[in-house]
C-alpha cells in the first residue's frame, strides 16, 4: 500500500517561528525562576532553604534536556521537513532550518549557613514571582502545543510525534507542579516555625 503524505509547507515555517519562539520564552522563565531561588537566600536559609536549592538542582539536567528538545531540535525538524518537501515540489527551500541554541540552566550554590532566616515580608513576593513563572511557562507549553496540533502533516510517525510531544508536555507540567507544592510547603513548614518561635518570645 502507498504511503499517504501530506504537508503544508508554505505555512509551516511560520508555525515553526512560533513554537521557536514560545520554547525560548519557557527557557526564560525557568531561568528566572532559578535566579529568583538564588536571590531569595538574602531573606531565607536554613535546612528548607537548602532541601528546596536541592530539589531545584536535582531537575536542572532534566530540565536542560527538555529545553534541548523544544528549543533546539523541533523547530529545526518541522523546517527541515518543510524544505524537503518544498524541494521536491518547487525545487527551492521555504524555511531557513537552523538549530536555536538554548540558554543551560546551571545549578544554585548551596551555601552552609548556621542557623536559620526567614523574612516574611521579603520571601513572599519572591514566592509569587516564581509560582507566577511556572505558571506562565505551562501555559506557554499549552500554546505550543495547540501550535504543533495545528501542523499540517501527515505521513509515517507523525502521529506517534505528536503523541510523544503531548506526553511531554503533560510530564513537563507534572514536574512543574510538584516543584511547586514542595516549594510552597518548605516555605510555610518556615513561616510557621518562625511564627511559634514569635510567639514564645511575646508570652515570656
Amino acid at each position: 500500500m502507498e504511503e499517504y503524505i501530506k504537508i503544508d509547507y508554505e505555512n509551516v515555517p511560520a508555525q515553526s517561528k512560533n513554537i521557536r519562539n514560545g520554547a525560548i520564552e519557557v527557557n526564560n522563565k525557568l531561568l528566572e525562576s532559578y535566579r529568583k531561588i538564588a536571590e531569595m537566600h538574602v531573606c531565607w536559609y536554613g535546612k528548607r532553604y537548602n532541601e528546596l536549592v536541592s530539589k531545584f538542582n536535582e531537575l536542572a539536567p532534566q530540565f536542560n534536556k527538555f529545553l534541548e528538545v523544544i528549543v533546539s531540535q523541533i523547530p529545526y525538524m518541522f523546517d527541515a521537513i518543510a524544505n524537503d518537501f518544498s524541494g521536491i515540489d518547487i525545487q527551492q527551500n521555504v524555511a531557513t532550518a537552523r538549530k536555536e541554541g538554548y540558554k543551560s540552566i546551571q545549578e544554585i550554590q548551596i551555601f552552609n549557613d548556621v542557623g536559620m532566616r526567614y523574612l516574611q515580608s521579603e520571601v513572599d513576593p519572591y514566592q509569587t514571582e516564581i509560582v507566577s513563572d511556572f505558571r506562565s511557562a505551562k501555559e506557554l507549553m499549552d500554546s505550543m502545543q495547540k501550535n504543533v496540533e495545528q501542523i499540517i502533516l501527515q505521513c509515517d510517525g507523525a502521529d506517534e510525534f505528536r503523541s510523544q510531544f503531548r506526553n511531554l508536555v503533560s510530564s513537563f507540567k507534572q514536574v512543574l507542579d510538584n516543584v511547586e507544592s514542595q516549594f510552597v510547603e518548605l516555605m510555610n513548614k518556615d513561616r510557621e516555625q518562625i511564627e511559634k518561635a514569635e510567639k514564645l518570645n511575646t508570652t515570656k
